[in-house]
């Protein structure tokens, strides 16, 4: 309880400072349709992937994130997106549903351009009454809940060897309840995505980078070396300038449906205030191998390979 209550009180601390508060996405490169708007899946007419993602192994209340993402493709050129998050730290809960669309249009023979939007409900949350105080009844901590409406935008490009994104997911800072909550708790984040594929056979090398920038706080980046072997296993590793490593390991269960698996290792300073993190995605047709190679059919990724039919 006292680890609990250590955990509320940084809550309230970080809400009063601008920081980064949403989430980091070690597996960013086949998730990008859960912060990326303009994200486009062109492989599939229906698509959709569930990611899990477990923090501060060992510490009571650490941040545990979930996510739905689902598209479906009307024609060539439109597509609609459902998006349903949720996030739990203590006793404080963030719940998001979603729905988007985009649109793209091709550039090339084998690349193509795209644009989305994204409206998101959220209902926000603290059981603050569950919590123990030396104050019977403290009016101070009094459960409490609100909603927000907020709207989201991002553009993504993509030929057979390159991709690039650039998304605000949340174009608006949302106002919370007054009291023990400032009143703009969850700021706006702004995600910059790009990766080029190397190699067309057996081994291919997929290096890939995310920028996050939120307002008032140190840029965060990620660089990542990855791997596809066989057009069926991979395996990863990246590091985040949070003093983390991320090791990555997935493979293609059955065609379209893959499974990653990641896991945040703090190191130097951080390694003593961090047991690392899990990060779980089950994913159809949405991540890093897809595409027709050669005539037959392959799993590569899908971003690098698409060429207009």
């Amino acid at each position: 309880m006292i680890k609990k209550a250590l955990y509320i009180l940084s809550f309230f601390i970080c809400s009063i400072a601008v920081g980064q508060n949403r989430i980091s996405y070690s597996q960013y490169m086949v998730n990008q349709g859960v912060f990326n708007p303009g994200f486009f899946n062109s492989e599939y007419i229906l698509s959709g992937n569930i990611y899990y993602r477990k923090q501060w192994l060992g510490i009571e209340g650490a941040p545990t994130s979930k996510s739905f993402v689902a598209q479906y493709n009307i024609g060539d050129a439109h597509g609609l997106r459902l998006n349903i998050y949720q996030d739990d730290i203590t006793v404080f809960k963030d719940l998001n549903f979603g729905l988007g669309y985009n649109w793209r249009t091709y550039t090339g023979e084998s690349s193509m351009l795209s644009f989305g939007t994204l409206v998101d409900y959220g209902i926000y949350s603290a059981a603050l009454g569950g919590v123990q105080t030396q104050v019977a009844n403290d009016p101070a901590f009094t459960s409490l809940s609100s909603s927000y409406i907020n709207v989201g935008a991002g553009a993504y490009w993509e030929s057979y060897k390159v991709f690039m994104g650039l998304s605000a997911p949340y174009l608006f800072n949302n106002s919370k309840n007054e009291g023990l909550f400032n009143p703009d708790v969850l700021f706006n984040h702004v995600y910059f995505t790009a990766g080029v594929r190397v190699g067309d056979f057996k081994m291919q090398f997929f290096p890939t980078t995310m920028v996050k920038y939120v307002w008032g706080s140190p840029i965060q980046f990620d660089v990542n070396a990855n791997f596809l072997y066989n057009y069926k296993f991979w395996y990863g590793v990246g590091y985040r300038n949070d003093n983390t490593i991320i090791p990555s390991v997935g493979m293609v269960l059955y065609e379209g449906l893959k499974l990653i698996y990641s896991y945040d290792i703090a190191i130097l300073s951080n390694a003593n205030h961090s047991a690392g993190s899990h990060e779980v995605t089950l994913g159809y047709s949405t991540s890093f191998y897809s595409g027709d190679q050669f005539g037959k059919r392959k799993y590569l990724t899908k971003r690098y390979n698409y060429k207009k039919q």
